[in-house]
């Protein structure tokens, strides 16, 4: 679970069926739901059910109480921040800017030679966000903002085996590597915050 989390996630999916329930220590277990409908009746159908998972700790720690970590009130004051960005009219306003995004990085493409699909789809998804979202230039941070995440990924699935120290957002910062990761998270979002143009980043 630790060395390779999604791995570990598909290869449980494959073994067990659509939806298994995975021990986790004395008392405590997580359920890995793998269809659709799962997802709908967890995350709209029957929120007020269901609480974050324990293993959302250490993110906390990182990220702090955002949309994706808080819960309860804060959770629904975020959410409703931000709700009128994913209307349906909004999203169809940002449909033409995705398409020609997407065409304009397969024309790039050259034939016949193997990409980094992850590195090309991080900078996609990067380009298309930092535009729709932001009015910002991020596809050139795409590589460096894929490391901070995959250091970030690391130290919180080990942080979520160390109960005492998730709640310590300082403690993450003196990993090696994991400081850097987040001081480079922090810096691009308050640049885009501060509306500092692209070339800068």
């Amino acid at each position: 679970m630790v060395r390779d989390p999604l791995g570990t996630y598909g290869a449980l999916a494959r073994r067990y069926g659509d939806a298994v329930r995975v021990p986790f220590g004395a008392g405590r277990a997580f359920f890995l739901l793998s269809r659709p409908e799962h997802a709908e009746r967890v995350l709209v159908a029957g929120q007020d059910n269901y609480v974050k998972a324990f293993t959302y700790r250490p993110l906390r720690a990182v990220l702090g109480d955002g949309l994706l970590t808080s819960e309860g009130e804060t959770w629904r004051r975020h959410r409703r921040l931000v709700q009128p960005v994913f209307s349906q009219r909004h999203i169809v306003g940002f449909v033409p800017q995705m398409v020609e995004t997407a065409e304009r990085f397969v024309r790039r493409w050259p034939d016949g030679v193997m990409l980094d699909a992850a590195g090309e789809l991080r900078k996609l998804t990067l380009d298309i966000v930092g535009r729709a979202l932001f009015g910002s230039e991020l596809a050139g941070e795409a590589q460096r903002t894929g490391r901070a995440l995959e250091a970030l990924q690391r130290g919180t699935v080990i942080g979520t085996f160390l109960p005492g120290v998730t709640a310590k957002r300082e403690l993450y910062r003196r990993v090696p590597g994991l400081g850097g990761a987040i001081a480079h998270l922090d810096g691009m979002v308050q640049r885009v915050v501060q509306g500092v143009p692209g070339e800068s980043f």
